[in-house]
């Protein structure tokens, strides 16, 4: 750009000039001309430099007043907004130069910026196409000047773009229509096949979607599944599962119709369930159903009610009528129409007739509380003012009896009382002790100390037949002592049944049957063992053997076992001596196997069997055969 200041004059023309100018100048020596003329020369240089590098100040085309805009100003600010690249600022590139002359000088500069533009413009489009700004992009190409070449390719480009766009739709469409039927595999197929769908925004995001749908689909599906497959095993438990199963469904699912109705169904069995044993009054079950409900969205009407009757139960669990009458207050929030409605109304009236009830109870007892017989009979009178068929009717009668038991108490003890002292004076003493049961029997049937003077008079009594049976038993013991059973048995049968010490002597009396039992059969062994044979030695063995070790005999009978055993040692050892080895064996086997020469005889009997020869050799020695099965006569045992 050519600066506006004037140029200096030339160098030889001032020179001249000054020249003229002085004659002074004339006597200057030629080196001063010289280094002026470099000096002057170097100024003009740098001058010109200096000026050649100014450039003029750039317009700010936001603040042009554009009607008065110079065409050459138009194209430069248009080629600014341009190069932003931002579809605001093509459009206002496109804007400031579309109304310039046809005949323009710088018409094909400004056509093939349009053209530019306009290309960039539909990039701009198919940008948001293929992010899924499906009208943006149409929009955005129908912005494209009629004029530009580009006009034409982006309205083919919007007829592919809404094509592209119906097969992604219709592909969504189906596979709608097949999740509803629930043909996962082929809704599956379908949402691959979006893969080949020429965008990039339906080839991920909305085939990302599709497969999510499915999958989502079907695992609500499965989820429904789940649910009615424990609906149908039926519980509290299996339908509170299906309840969970199925809640979370949101109302866009394909399942959500069957998941609302399967929600009513077991909503429906599990309020049912717990309606069934209020009206049976079964509260322990009540609070454990509504317990395990917790607090599921979809029972909040039914819990506040539930909560209802269980709050109002507890408070009526106690006597106060205040309580009750908070129990009323909360019992009429149940509404006509409720299927619970004619309980409430039910437990109503009767907590009414309760609360009446309650304050002639309240008031007996505060009567009674004071203890006089008096007291208890103005309490009586309190209660008998409830009705037959009021709730609290039965508790009164408890309270009267109880009342009523009070003032016989309060008559009656001190007649126990007497007896009581009778008794302890003469403790000991028959006649006393009959006295202190004439006392007590004075209390009748049906009176509230009688079975307590009925404990005392059978204790006195024992007492009695104790002092009079003991000496019977002292007796009985001193025969029995002194062997003489069949006396002692006599004594002792005199004691009746009934009497204390009856069982007792009855024990010492079968004692004494088996020791007069033993004794006998000691007897009988010692009198077959004194013929001093094998056969009879053994038999009184047997005997012996039986008598029972808790037995008085039984320390007899175990010297008499040991002494015949030995006296069959000897009988043994003579046979053998006589060489009758076979009978020595014989008789040594019949000996005891708890008696001390039983070792003994093991021992002989080996020895003895060496003796026989081989061929007269026996069988080898069997224990021994119970001593009474070997006899040497038909003799039997008897006993008394």
């Amino acid at each position: 750009m050519i600066s506006n200041k004037k140029i200096p004059p030339d160098p030889f023309t001032i020179k001249t000039w000054l020249k003229k100018k002085s004659p002074k100048f004339k006597q200057l020596p030629w080196q001063f001309w010289a280094v002026f003329s470099i000096a002057v020369s170097g100024g003009l240089g740098f001058t010109a430099i200096s000026n050649l590098f100014l450039v003029p100040k750039a317009p700010n085309c936001s603040t042009i007043f554009w009607p008065t805009a110079s065409a050459s100003l138009r194209i430069y600010c248009a080629q600014i907004y341009a190069q932003h690249g931002t579809l605001e600022s093509l459009l206002q590139a496109i804007e400031l130069v579309r109304s310039l002359p046809q005949d323009h000088a710088l018409r094909p500069e400004i056509d093939r910026s349009l053209e530019q533009w306009s290309t960039e413009l539909l990039n701009l489009a198919e940008k948001d196409f293929q992010d899924g700004n499906m009208n943006q992009a149409i929009e955005i190409a129908h912005k494209i000047p009629v004029f530009s070449k580009s006009y034409q390719v982006a309205e083919k480009r919007i007829v592919k773009w809404q094509d592209i766009w119906k097969i992604g739709t219709d592909h969504l469409s189906q596979i709608d229509n097949q999740l509803r039927q629930s043909n996962w595999e082929y809704a599956l197929r379908l949402a691959v096949e979006i893969l080949n769908i020429k965008n990039k925004y339906w080839s991920t995001v909305q085939y990302n979607g599709a497969i999510k749908k499915v999958q989502l689909a079907q695992q609500q599906h499965e989820q429904l599944d789940l649910a009615s497959d424990a609906s149908k095993e039926g519980g509290l438990e299996n339908w509170l599962k299906a309840l969970d199963e199925v809640s979370e469904i949101p109302p866009d699912s394909y399942v959500y119709k069957q998941a609302q109705e399967l929600i009513q169904k077991n909503k429906y069995n599990v309020v049912d369930l717990v309606d069934s044993n209020i009206i049976q009054k079964n509260w322990s079950k009540v609070q454990s159903i509504v317990n395990s409900v917790g607090n599921r969205q979809v029972f909040q009407a039914e819990i506040n009610r539930w909560h209802i009757f269980l709050t109002a139960i507890e408070d009526t669990s106690s006597d106060n009528p205040d309580s009750f009458q908070n129990a009323i207050d909360a019992m009429k929030k149940i509404q006509l129409g409720d299927r619970l409605y004619s309980e409430a109304r039910s437990f109503i009236d009767r907590w009414q007739l309760e609360a009446s009830d309650l304050v002639f109870i309240s008031k007996s007892n505060e009567l009674a509380s004071m203890g006089t017989i008096d007291d208890y009979q103005n309490a009586i009178l309190q209660l008998s003012l409830i009705p037959l068929n009021n709730p609290r009717y039965h508790q009164a009668q408890e309270l009267m009896n109880k009342w009523q038991a009070s003032i016989e108490t309060i008559e009656d003890q001190p007649i126990l009382n007497r007896a009581e002292q009778t008794a302890r004076l003469g403790e000991g003493n028959v006649s006393v002790l009959r006295l202190a049961i004439a006392q007590a029997q004075a209390i009748n049937s049906g009176r509230a100390l009688f079975s307590e003077a009925q404990h005392k008079i059978a204790y006195w009594q024992e007492q009695i037949y104790n002092i009079e049976d003991q000496p019977i038993v002292d007796r009985a013991n001193y025969l029995a002592n002194n062997k003489d059973y069949p006396s002692a048995i006599a004594t002792a049968e005199r004691i009746p049944s009934g009497h204390p010490l009856y069982e007792q002597i009855q024990a010492k009396i079968r004692h004494w049957h088996r020791e007069m039992n033993s004794s006998y059969n000691l007897d009988r062994a010692y009198e077959i063992a004194s013929s001093r044979t094998p056969g009879n030695l053994a038999r009184a063995i047997g005997l012996a053997e039986d008598i029972p070790a808790y037995s008085d005999a039984n320390p007899q009978a175990q010297s008499a076992i040991e002494l015949w055993s030995s006296q069959l040692l000897g009988l043994a050892r003579d046979r053998a001596d006589q060489s009758s080895y076979r009978e020595a064996i014989r008789i040594a086997q019949m000996i005891h196997h708890s008696s001390n020469v039983y070792t003994i005889a093991q021992s002989e009997i080996v020895r003895w069997l060496k003796e026989i020869t081989p061929q007269q050799q026996p069988s080898p020695p069997q224990p021994s055969l119970p001593p009474q099965t070997q006899t040497d006569s038909p003799e039997q045992t008897s006993t008394p």
